[in-house]
């Protein structure tokens, strides 16, 4: 090997390793740090549009700003949450609380009485630096995964976007201290609102690098393109942390209804799936649980099943 091309390898490698030390070096100063999600195979369906999506943004934001946590980033999905955080596990715990009861206050302003008894907080403990990024790989990816409309780069209603996204970063809206106070009473569907005054707000939700550190989260990769590496093409470790998480429903209710229609229409030419006749929603049902490994509670809520109805059909999964 010539002289230059030997230099050359050496000084790839003590870049690689200061880099890596490096990350290790701030994932050991912090700390501790969790998974915090919610389980949602025991949740109905809760955001349903952009307005919902917003207020669990902004809802964020606003419960963060009242406890000693650092979030590194989220995902709001349409009936559970992903956040990767930083802080003692009671704060933690604090944290989540306030953002249920906030929620079921939201709904309660609308008029929409949700069930939230499933909707509880798990907290899985990160314990090292390659858990940490792949934990936070595996949220920033969860929206992308889930809406084919979306880039790990482009989901909007979280942090994910916020990486190593120079234009996501940049993204500038109104002050929280500029609003009028009407307007950050409605921002924030409560009657004192309260937030930090350099908060941004932007079409109608506070802005996620309002309240995420994701500068600390980039910190724990090399650079952008080892993250980039891991965002989409790390696809054995996305398997096993559904797994640990619990999470044996490989497929959301957005991925299961988007089958679901597709089957509906081609098979019995039902734009709606809730509207299919009796015996082809059986069909359908059958479909789901044995192909899809869908639970009787998706089964119930996409195709608006009798609860007592699917647990017969499928009495093993009714008792997990």
């Amino acid at each position: 090997m010539a002289q230059s091309s030997v230099a050359e390898v050496s000084a790839i490698r003590n870049s690689y390793l200061q880099k890596e030390q490096r990350c290790e070096f701030i994932f050991a100063e912090g700390g501790p740090y969790w998974h915090l999600c919610t389980p949602g195979q025991l949740t109905e369906i809760l955001f349903i549009n952009d307005e919902d999506f917003k207020f669990g943004v902004t809802n964020t934001a606003i419960c963060a700003s009242q406890f000693n946590i650092r979030i590194f980033t989220d995902v709001i999905m349409n009936n559970h949450i992903h956040t990767i955080i930083e802080g003692e596990r009671e704060e933690c715990l604090l944290y989540f609380a306030k953002f249920k009861k906030k929620l079921k206050r939201y709904f309660s302003s609308k008029g929409i009485i949700v069930d939230l008894s499933g909707f509880n907080c798990n907290l899985y403990p990160i314990l090292s630096l390659q858990a940490m990024r792949n934990e936070i790989v595996y949220v920033n990816r969860n929206g992308y995964l889930v809406n084919d409309n979306y880039l790990p780069f482009t989901y909007p209603w979280g942090s994910g976007n916020l990486y190593f996204n120079d234009f996501a970063q940049r993204r500038r809206g109104v002050t929280f201290k500029g609003m009028p106070y009407a307007q950050k009473r409605a921002l924030c569907h409560s009657r004192i609102p309260s937030l930090s005054d350099n908060y941004l707000a932007d079409d109608g939700m506070i802005l996620p690098l309002s309240y995420c550190n994701y500068i600390g989260g980039q910190d724990y990769f090399r650079d952008a393109h080892h993250y980039f590496k891991l965002v989409t093409k790390n696809v054995e470790s996305n398997g096993e942390i559904a797994k640990r998480l619990g999470d044996n429903i490989f497929l959301t209710d957005n991925e299961m209804y988007a089958i679901v229609y597709q089957l509906s229409l081609k098979q019995f030419q039902v734009k709606q799936p809730s509207l299919l006749p009796a015996g082809a929603k059986i069909e359908v049902a059958r479909k789901m649980s044995l192909e899809y490994n869908a639970s009787n509670s998706q089964i119930r809520r996409i195709l608006k099943m009798d609860r007592e109805f699917v647990d017969e059909l499928f009495p093993i999964k009714s008792k997990r």
